[in-house]
């Protein structure tokens, strides 16, 4: 059976291009939750135009809805979730457990996929989410092909892969860095892509994080072998002729895999950046571009005018074709719509040409990009058809979905949790001073951890152990005998960095299961989520802000007070060497490698301890110190806990966005 071709849609045009280029199903974002906040989107009054056209082109809709949501935001959610079940979408795309929670329990009908922001990466994780009753998982894009392989071969769930388009640094739904930066979280459909700017990481500024787009046309036949659901082009803030050539080509190659050759002649007119297999390819090498932006380049600017400028290109240029100019410095371009040619000379194998220009800077030695052809033109506007209305529920019945997810907690006892990541930290740590010890340990250290059988014994009750978030396909069984043992031991409680890491416990008896920050707990809803699956407590997310957590019913939770963020968790090298200082124009950071992960976190901490006594007065009883990637020190320690009880903060510090808004 063929896969499905899923083409991005951001406006009209892209629509009608997606159904020229032959989309089995089509996917786009509305003007709220969507991880593409900067396309232009739709409404959900579009959403009757757009099914008229798609249904009659026999081709499936799929509504993306994911973004992490906030607490004040739920009751929107819930009218979007009604009006498109009332329209009859085909299905959902969520991020969010909240978004999931409600809908699987309020609005059944919907069918729900996972989004690749739900960090899906191995065949726990596709289990995991059959068993939740989601009917597709769109995988991690940072998986290798003997890893899919394994995944396809294990689940039964629907299975979609991305195969061409752009790629995050970091795994998606796991950046930091947009959200550390200025409040504007990737999570949330703000990215202002960090990973694209220069950095000096080793006496150079260069590229070091961003990524050329991902190519896997040639891997056609072989998804086609494995049963794959659906193949998926990235592209929603991309012009309808990118998504004509991709739909083309991708339509070509997966009705006649003979062709894929023709097929890539197709994607030559491909206007993003450089291509790469990425894990996908037998090296990952050269995934990194040190042009950070997308287009074909045409040329370099030979001269420049007050009002036009000539450059010497390899193209055929032609009106209406959009250009990107790119400064020699890298920073500020321009963007520029062909609407004349003043002059053009051909050579045998390029040609130079003059185009005038208006509102721009443009400088000899300037990069010239073709990032549109604007050849093809279709319709800007939707089919005449009856807009749609939101349809909202009532606010009886609002607040009934609310109500379930509401849970109002008292004070607690204070408690205090230190997280380590390193065994030398452990004689450091006074324990009579934390609640729970948290250890989180590369694999080479947990076998020497499982050799301090006197230790474990005398302080099993306060330990607990914490998984990684990624736990590749050949790691799995590895992680379940390490719990299998450390269970033996009398360890009896432990953390999982996905929900899905729940399907390593054989057994749960005596167990308790805490969530780390990374299961996002941002809503009543999500929080309602743990509850069900028995989860103890929680970590709250790290890039959560002070109205937010107030605007929450849960009160239980444990909040981080002191850590250093992962800004980018990615599988990517980068060439900096192991704890170099890595810089923009503004701040530091440092590379950290961890079992085969490139961590990179900010050069000072969040702290927040000022915060306690307003926290502990509004009902927040239990606290985190997280001393990853510290320099193990008694005197850090026992300084950081003073502080703590204190309420005293410390500099060089930041806060994240505790006080500013989450955007």
């Amino acid at each position: 059976m063929k896969p499905e071709l899923l083409i991005p849609v951001g406006n009209p045009e892209a629509l009608y291009a997606a159904v020229e280029g032959g989309a089995d199903a089509v996917y786009f974002g509305l003007n709220k939750f969507s991880a593409r906040a900067r396309a232009k989107n739709f409404s959900l009054e579009n959403i009757p135009a757009i099914l008229s056209l798609t249904k009659k082109n026999n081709i499936k809709t799929y509504v993306t809805i994911n973004t992490l949501i906030k607490n004040q935001e739920l009751k929107t959610l819930i009218d979007i979730f009604h009006s498109l079940n009332y329209f009859g979408v085909d299905a959902v795309i969520i991020q969010d457990w909240g978004a999931y929670q409600i809908l699987s329990k309020h609005f059944p009908k919907l069918e729900i996929h996972s989004s690749t922001q739900m960090g899906i990466h191995n065949s726990i994780g596709a289990d995991f989410a059959k068993k939740k009753g989601f009917k597709r998982v769109i995988l991690a894009r940072d998986l290798t092909m003997p890893e899919l392989r394994k995944i396809a071969k294990d689940t039964d769930i629907e299975l979609e892969v991305f195969v061409h388009g752009s790629l995050c640094y970091s795994f998606s739904g796991y950046c930091l860095f947009s959200s550390y930066l200025g409040g504007m979280s990737a999570n949330r459909g703000e990215c202002r892509q960090p990973c694209r700017r220069k950095y000096s990481g080793n006496s150079k500024d260069e590229f070091l994080f961003s990524l050329k787009d991902l190519e896997l046309i040639d891997y056609i036949p072989e998804f086609i072998e494995l049963g794959i659901s659906s193949l998926k082009i990235e592209g929603r803030m991309k012009a309808a002729d990118y998504v004509l050539n991709t739909a083309k080509a991708y339509r070509l190659a997966i009705d006649s895999p003979d062709r894929i050759e023709e097929a890539k002649e197709i994607l030559k007119n491909d206007t993003g950046r450089e291509k790469t297999s990425y894990f996908f390819g037998k090296s990952i090498k050269n995934a990194v571009s040190q042009n950070s932006y997308a287009g074909i380049l045409a040329g370099t600017v030979i001269s420049s005018q007050k009002d036009n400028f000539t450059f010497k290109t390899h193209l055929d240029i032609s009106e209406g074709n959009r250009l990107r100019i790119m400064p020699v410095s890298g920073d500020n371009t321009s963007m520029i719509k062909v609407r004349q040619i003043l002059k053009m000379e051909k050579a045998e194998s390029s040609s130079i040409v003059t185009i005038p220009f208006k509102d721009i800077t443009v400088n000899k030695e300037d990069k010239v990009f073709l990032v549109g052809h604007g050849n093809v033109k279709f319709k800007s506007k939707l089919p005449d058809t009856r807009p749609g209305h939101i349809i909202g529920l009532s606010k009886k019945k609002k607040n009934i979905i609310l109500d379930a997810v509401y849970e109002k907690t008292h004070i607690q006892q204070k408690e205090i949790y230190t997280k380590i990541d390193q065994l030398s930290w452990m004689p450091k740590i006074h324990l009579p001073l934390t609640d729970y010890l948290i250890i989180s340990l590369s694999k080479n250290e947990w076998k020497l951890f499982l050799e301090k059988e006197t230790f474990i014994d005398r302080f099993h009750k306060k330990i607990m152990v914490s998984l990684p978030v990624f736990i590749n396909e050949e790691n799995i069984k590895y992680y379940a005998e390490l719990i299998e043992k450390l269970y033996k031991l009398g360890i009896k409680n432990f953390m999982i960095g996905h929900l899905s890491q729940l399907l390593l416990f054989k057994n749960r008896n005596n167990i308790n299961i805490y969530g780390d920050e990374n299961i996002y707990s941002l809503n009543d809803a999500a929080v309602k989520v743990l509850k069900n699956e028995r989860i103890k407590n929680f970590v709250t997310p790290l890039e959560n802000d002070l109205d937010n957590l107030l605007k929450g019913s849960c009160r239980s939770g444990i909040l981080p007070v002191y850590f250093y963020p992962k800004l980018f968790y990615s599988r990517m090298p980068v060439n900096a060497k192991q704890g170099d200082k890595i810089q923009d124009r503004d701040r530091s950071y440092k590379k950290i490698i961890r079992d085969g992960m490139t961590i990179v976190i900010p050069d000072k901490p969040v702290i927040l301890f000022h915060h306690k006594e307003s926290l502990v007065q509004n009902g927040f009883s239990r606290f985190l110190i997280d001393l990853s990637f510290v320099e193990p020190s008694k005197h850090t320690y026992q300084r950081l806990i003073k502080r703590l009880h204190a309420g005293i903060s410390e500099q060089p510090s930041t806060q994240f966005n505790f006080k500013r808004k989450l955007n």
